[in-house]
C-alpha cells in the first residue's frame, strides 16, 4: 500500500509530462484498442521529436515492468481523470503531501498497514495542515526521553527567525550573507540562516570560545521559555530547565532540544518554499535528456516516486541563478545525505559535551 500510494500520487504528473508511465496508459493503452484508435495515438507518437519519442518509449518500458494489479490501478486513475479533469489537480496534491511525508509519518502509516481508517486519518490531518499552507505554524517533536518534561511545540516561522538569532546573531554574519538575507521573506531568510548555521558547525569544537558557546545557548532558552507563543509548552520548557538549573551537564540536556527545533523547523520551511520555487517540469525533462544511458537505466529501476525525487535534485543542483533557487539547491544537497544529516547530529552532541567539559556556568 505504501508502495502503491507513491505510484498514484505520481500518476498526474506522469500524465503532464511523459516522466511516467500513465503517459505509457494514454499512448499505449492497457488492453487492446480500437484500431482507429490506436491509429490517431501511433500518428500522434510519430509527431512527437526523438528525444520525446524516447521518453515516451522509456515510460512504456517501466510500465511493462509494473505488477498486473498496479498497471490495473493506473488504467483505472487515467480513466478517472478523463472522466473529471479536476482530479488531476488533486492528485497532484496529493503527490506532493506524500512526497513531504517524514521518516515518522511514513513509519506511522507502516504501522497502521491493516487499519485502513488510522491511515485516512492521518492523510486527512497532513491534507487539512497543508491546505493551510499561508499558515506559519511549525511543529517540533522532541526524542522520547523527554516526554516526561514536555512534548509538542507549535512555533511560529517569526519566532523561529528569532530564535535563529539567539544562536548566531546577524551581526556576526559575514556582509554579503547579511546583505543577501535583506532580500528574503521571513521564510527564506529563516531558511537561508538555518542553512548557514548547519553548513558552518564546525567538526571540532576545541577552536570555539566555550563561554561565547554557552551565552548563545542561554540566550536560545531563555527566548524559549519567554518569547514563544504556545505558552503550554513553554511553562513546561521553563519548569524543566529548573529541575537541572545548576548542573553542569544542563547542557548536553537542553542541546538536543535546540538542534530538533532548528533542523526541524528548517526541514519544514525548506519543503514549503520548494513549493513556491518549484522546479519546470520541462527542466527535469531536459536534465533526464542529459543523462547517461546508464544513468538512465538506474532511475528506471527505482519506483516512481524516487525517480521523480531523484530527478528533482539533479534538476535543483543546477538551479536557475537567483537566491531562492540556489539556497533551495543547497537545502536540497543536504537533505538528500543521510551522512551529511547523522554527522550534523554528532556535531551538536560534541558542542554539549565541549561546553559542559569546558563551560564554567550554565547559568
Amino acid at each position: 500500500m505504501n508502495n502503491l500510494a507513491a505510484n498514484i500520487s505520481f500518476g498526474p504528473k506522469l500524465i503532464a509530462t511523459g516522466l511516467g508511465v500513465l503517459v505509457a496508459v494514454s499512448v499505449l493503452g492497457l488492453e487492446s484498442p480500437r484500431t482507429r484508435y490506436l491509429n490517431s495515438q501511433l500518428d500522434r507518437f510519430q509527431q512527437l521529436t526523438p528525444p520525446q519519442q524516447e521518453r515516451m518509449r522509456a515510460s512504456s518500458h517501466l510500465l511493462a515492468s509494473q505488477s498486473e494489479s498496479r498497471k490495473q490501478k493506473y488504467h483505472e486513475i487515467q480513466q478517472a481523470i478523463s472522466k473529471d479533469p479536476a482530479l488531476a489537480a488533486t492528485l497532484q496534491h496529493f503527490g506532493q503531501l506524500w512526497s513531504s511525508f517524514n521518516s515518522d509519518d511514513l513509519d506511522e502509516w507502516d504501522r497502521n498497514a491493516q487499519d485502513r481508517n488510522r491511515r485516512l486519518e492521518l492523510i486527512a490531518g497532513s491534507w487539512q495542515q497543508d491546505q493551510r499552507s499561508q499558515s506559519t505554524s511549525l511543529t517540533v517533536t522532541f526524542l522520547p526521553s523527554y516526554d516526561p518534561f514536555f512534548t509538542r511545540l507549535e512555533i511560529t516561522t517569526d519566532e523561529y527567525w528569532r530564535f535563529l538569532q539567539q544562536i548566531i546573531p546577524i551581526q556576526q554574519l559575514p556582509d554579503d550573507v547579511q546583505q543577501t538575507l535583506e532580500n528574503l521573506s521571513v521564510e527564506t531568510k529563516s531558511l537561508s540562516l538555518a542553512m548557514w548555521l548547519v553548513e558552518h558547525i564546525p567538526d571540532t569544537p576545541d577552536e570555539q570560545d566555550p563561554q561565547n558557546l554557552l551565552e548563545h545557548l542561554n540566550r536560545a532558552e531563555e527566548f524559549l521559555v519567554n518569547e514563544v507563543a504556545d505558552r503550554a509548552w513553554a511553562e513546561k520548557f521553563a519548569a524543566a530547565l529548573e529541575r537541572v538549573k545548576g548542573r553542569r551537564w544542563r547542557p548536553s540536556w537542553s542541546i538536543p532540544v535546540i538542534y530538533d527545533i532548528t533542523v526541524q523547523c528548517m526541514t519544514q520551511i525548506g519543503d514549503r518554499v520548494a513549493t513556491q520555487f518549484p522546479v519546470a517540469e520541462e527542466q527535469m525533462l531536459q536534465q533526464f535528456d542529459q543523462l547517461k544511458t546508464s544513468e538512465r537505466s538506474r532511475m528506471m529501476a527505482r519506483t516512481p516516486w524516487e525517480f521523480r525525487n531523484q530527478l528533482e535534485l539533479l534538476s535543483r543542483r543546477n538551479p536557475p541563478q537567483g537566491p531562492e533557487h540556489q539556497l533551495l539547491s543547497r537545502y536540497f544537497a543536504y537533505s538528500s545525505d543521510t551522512d551529511q544529516i547523522v554527522a550534523l547530529r554528532q556535531k551538536w552532541i560534541d558542542l554539549a559535551v565541549f561546553i559542559v567539559r569546558n563551560g564554567t556556568s550554565s547559568e
